[in-house]
């Protein structure tokens, strides 16, 4: 069985891929970045095959998903019964597959899998995105005009938006993920126990790898780039009543989602601020 790391897109997954997952000598990691080592474990699949299989899941409509023809991977014996991870946040971006799809091609190209969530509040996350694509935009957007006039699809162009807020209802992708892999297969961390509380996230994930815990909290510990690189997202764009606007709206979108899983997963939200 391998393990995969999902993302979700801007909760750290570069940070985590790089600072992490490439430095735990105790698992065989295939990427992202994407390793030669997966020639070493897969029969049918090399580097760039691989590559190739991976941006298809994500990427590809059905009709040339289903052209390229991939085959289920083949695993090579495992005679140090090595732990493999595979981490991509592309395979939770709702831009061009839906999320039942994406989870039917994992489970087609890899069978059973151990999946790895991180999540991170809505308002934080949706903020990121927003920035990521908007802050060097010709186009000039309010957030919370965006986010209002995203959410009410006032026109096509909003209505095209929406994928942004879809991608972050983690109660409804989860639950496709649930369907077809089962809760016991499903493992989720918080974005915010990463930025403050080390040792917490360090202890789940080396739980779900079957690591070193000391060794991933030292991983951790030892490069402060995700502080430096989030300091913007932390420090909100908005004004207090500006972002007061923004939680409302999304508390509508998300809160029912938002108090099933906390629930159902024991995640404690409430406590992290998420909209409940």
């Amino acid at each position: 069985m391998i393990n995969i790391h999902l993302g979700f897109p801007r909760t750290a997954s570069t940070f985590i891929q790089q600072k992490i997952f490439s430095e735990l000598s105790q698992i065989t990691y295939l990427g992202k970045p994407y390793s030669p080592k997966i020639k070493q474990v897969f029969k049918n699949y090399d580097i760039n095959k691989f590559k190739e299989l991976i941006f298809s899941i994500f990427r590809d409509d059905n009709f040339n998903f289903d052209k390229k023809r991939f085959k289920k991977v083949t695993f090579k014996q495992n005679k140090k019964k090595n732990i493999y991870l595979l981490s991509e946040e592309g395979l939770t971006s709702a831009i061009y597959v839906d999320p039942e799809i994406l989870a039917y091609r994992i489970k087609k190209i890899f069978g059973q899998v151990k999946l790895i969530f991180v999540i991170r509040n809505q308002l934080s996350a949706v903020e990121s995105l927003f920035n990521q694509y908007y802050k060097k935009s010709k186009f000039s957007f309010n957030f919370n005009d965006w986010l209002l006039k995203t959410h009410r699809g006032d026109n096509e162009f909003y209505r095209s938006q929406k994928w942004i807020l879809n991608q972050y209802d983690y109660n409804k992708y989860i639950n496709i993920f649930e369907r077809f892999f089962g809760k016991e297969c499903i493992n989720i961390l918080l974005f915010e126990d990463l930025e403050t509380n080390k040792k917490l996230f360090s202890d789940s994930l080396s739980n779900i790898l079957k690591t070193n815990t000391s060794r991933t909290l030292k991983l951790i510990e030892s490069s402060n780039k995700l502080n430096q690189s989030n300091k913007f997202f932390f420090k909100s764009i908005l004004g207090l009543n500006s972002r007061t606007k923004a939680k409302s709206i999304l508390k509508e979108i998300y809160s029912n989602g938002n108090k099933k899983i906390s629930q159902k997963y024991r995640l404690n939200l409430n406590e992290k601020g998420y909209a409940i």
